[in-house]
């Protein structure tokens, strides 16, 4: 396998993703091939006029060279991939055709648009496809809207991949009874480094508890939380600690306040992926326990693995490969309610033998999934694939859409419409009302390049609005992050919502406390829905 060369295609931006299975299988590749490249989405990168005439970073790394390409933002989510899947195209046709990669992995559905051009053109000889979660359902969470066009897309790649390797005998299983039956499902399961994950001695263990993961609803970090009240009822106190970021942060700190425990649990947001085993060494069990669905009863979760690593006992879901993998080890317990979950929780700090068997079986049980055996499996199996000549024709019309977005960029900043003329006529507006203050809500991206186009002569901007705690009193982009209590408190006469996607749930949230202290709410997408090509153009378009 040393000669041969390798185009691994991934659909998310590898620079801020937490560490997962893509980036241990770049590690793999860079010790395994002698010519690799890594094609990925570039959040910090930005269209110009013409849609094909963009930029490109390429990095060069021993054998691996690094390509990022821009990342379109369109406020519209189907037209959004549509456009990332095309932009994607046309660099590969551009610059890999005839190329003959020995293999091209894709390890996302939404790579689904490059497949009939990857083998039609030679770019590579065999098509791999990285089954790793049911995506469908994943992305219905997020984006409902664009659930159709991810079925669809999910069940081309598992028609017309050379191979497939899904992550867990559930999801292959999964795949099978969707009809997925023409191409050849391996399981290939998640993996850990165990020489970066030393367990420790107990004498460094404390009675904590640990999650680590996307705080997300589907996750059940919740479902810990109120365990964790009941084993306080009882008497018994243990520290949570809880490290990761996501949409279901808040109402998770909330539940922690409303069930009076917020002295027991530890919201570290989110650490770099090489801390974690330092802090795991310091607690005795991990939790994972998701709410019950088809995602998360197929999925097998690195986290897991890194637990058993750590040497730390497991309280996990009853049910799926969460079940499974706690059942075969022994290296824990399961629980289906609040009760169980305390039941356990308590036994496992409270019975010294109990837990020491289940802290050997878990490191016993993870030296089964060394990622580098994993993945030499793996390629084994890929060097003796015999690649379809062929492949469907992936039934979407791109042309449409395009030919819209086209239109779009090539409007060379002629729109009536301009953010700042708006903002230059709501100030005035306001200084004839009498307002004096204004808060923006939102502090990421999107507020960092709204306020290139307000520049308020008469008008305070007394801060950036954050729902998440963690980030109050740090200041970004000129300005204080603030809650909006503080806003409240300092008397702001008008809240700009600086959110697309959130625009009516952030309004909707803060309508009546507003009304009530008398502060006026600014929607600009709502108020403004005529010309949201025009707005999504002027923040996210370089000209």
């Amino acid at each position: 396998m040393k000669n041969q060369s390798v185009l691994l295609v991934l659909e998310f931006d590898l620079n801020e993703m937490m560490t997962q299975r893509p980036h241990h299988l770049i590690n793999y590749l860079k010790n395994t091939f002698k010519n690799v490249v890594i094609l990925y989405f570039n959040k910090k990168l930005y269209l110009k006029n013409q849609l094909f005439d963009f930029e490109v970073i390429k990095e060069q790394e021993d054998n691996i060279t690094y390509i990022s390409i821009p990342y379109c933002k369109h406020y519209d989510a189907e037209k959004k991939l549509l456009i990332n899947s095309q932009l994607m195209k046309h660099y590969i046709l551009n610059n890999f055709t005839n190329r003959n990669f020995d293999i091209c992995i894709f390890t996302n559905p939404l790579s689904a648009p490059l497949v009939e051009s990857i083998k039609k053109e030679n770019v590579a000889k065999v098509l791999v496809y990285e089954d790793l979660d049911d995506f469908t359902q994943y992305y219905s969470l997020y984006s409902p809207e664009i659930t159709s066009y991810m079925e669809l897309c999910e069940g081309y790649m598992l028609d017309n991949a050379d191979v497939i390797f899904s992550v867990s005998e559930s999801l292959k299983d999964y795949r099978i009874g969707q009809g997925h039956t023409n191409v050849p499902i391996y399981i290939s399961p998640n993996g850990v480094i165990l020489k970066n994950f030393n367990c420790s001695s107990n004498s460094t263990r404390e009675d904590k508890i640990i999650f680590i993961g996307a705080l997300e609803e589907w996750a059940g970090v919740q479902f810990a939380i109120r365990g964790l009240k009941q084993c306080i009822d009882r008497g018994f106190k243990a520290e949570f600690i809880i490290v990761g970021e996501g949409l279901y942060e808040k109402e998770l700190m909330q539940l922690t306040k409303d069930l009076n425990i917020e002295q027991y649990v530890k919201f570290l947001g989110r650490l770099e992926h090489n801390k974690l085993p330092e802090l795991m060494n310091r607690c005795k069990v991990g939790i994972i326990t998701f709410e019950e669905s088809n995602l998360t009863k197929v999925a097998h979760p690195i986290k897991i693995i890194e637990y058993f690593a750590c040497g730390l006992a497991v309280i996990g879901s009853d049910f799926g490969e969460i079940k499974n993998a706690i059942d075969e080890s022994g290296a824990g317990l399961t629980v289906g309610n609040e009760e169980e979950f305390a039941d356990a929780v308590i036994k496992l700090l409270t019975d010294h033998n109990f837990y020491i068997q289940c802290q050997k079986n878990s490191r016993k049980y993870a030296e089964e999934f060394d990622w580098t055996r994993i993945f030499d499996n793996e390629f084994t199996i890929i060097s003796e694939v015999r690649p379809k000549t062929r492949v469907n024709k992936l039934n979407i019309n791109f042309e449409e859409v395009l030919q819209e977005f086209e239109m779009t960029l090539n409007s060379n900043g002629q729109d009536e419409f301009s953010l700042s003329n708006l903002f230059n006529s709501l100030e005035k507006e306001w200084v004839r009302k009498g307002y004096k203050k204004a808060a923006i809500y939102g502090a990421g991206e999107h507020t960092e390049r709204l306020l290139k186009h307000i520049s308020f002569e008469n008008m305070e901007i007394g801060g950036l609005i954050d729902s998440n705690p963690k980030y109050l009193g740090q200041s970004r982009y000129g300005y204080k992050i603030i809650s909006f209590q503080n806003a409240i408190e300092q008397e702001v006469d008008v809240i700009i919502i600086s959110s697309r996607k959130y625009e009516e749930e952030i309004y909707n949230m803060i309508k009546n406390e507003c009304s009530k202290n008398h502060i006026e709410i600014f929607k600009l997408y709502k108020e403004n829905k005529e010309y949201e090509d025009q707005i999504w153009r002027q923040l996210y378009i370089e000209e």
